[in-house]
């Protein structure tokens, strides 16, 4: 069993999501896991976000939209088609934490803090994940 990680910066754009596909495909018949980090400085960004949330700064709106941009700029370098699942998939992460900052914080930090920070992993293994199903002869099981 081979296991890889790639940590954001390997994982920054769309070449660099083809490359991850490119390194799964050159083990074919191992048993491999694949972690993945947030993309770029993506958690930078979204640290910034959980702080203007938490502390009802302005800038909430305009820093969520451009983590947005930069993911749906990445996906778009993917998948041309935007009826494909993904963009399906990556809106509703977006939908659901632009419903989330435009309530009241709750009076814990470290709550909020995790439930925005998490959100760059969850979103790069759903870039991932798409892409590689349909670009590497391996199949995930029991994601």
């Amino acid at each position: 069993m081979k296991v890889f990680k790639f940590g954001g910066a390997s994982v920054k754009d769309a070449d660099s999501v083809r490359n991850v596909s490119a390194v799964m495909n050159r083990f074919p018949n191992e048993q491999i896991i694949v972690v993945v980090s947030a993309m770029g400085k993506i958690t930078n960004a979204l640290e910034k976000l959980a702080d203007s949330f938490f502390y009802n700064k302005s800038e909430k709106n305009l820093i969520l939209e451009e983590i947005k941009k930069y993911h749906l700029d990445i996906i778009r370098n993917l998948f041309s088609d935007p009826s494909q699942e993904i963009y399906k998939d990556v809106q509703g992460i977006f939908s659901e934490l632009e419903n989330n900052i435009s309530k009241n914080p709750s009076g814990s930090y470290n709550r909020e803090y995790d439930q925005i920070v998490s959100l760059g992993e969850i979103i790069s293994v759903t870039h991932q994940r798409k892409w590689n199903s349909g670009h590497t002869g391996i199949h995930r099981k029991n994601c």
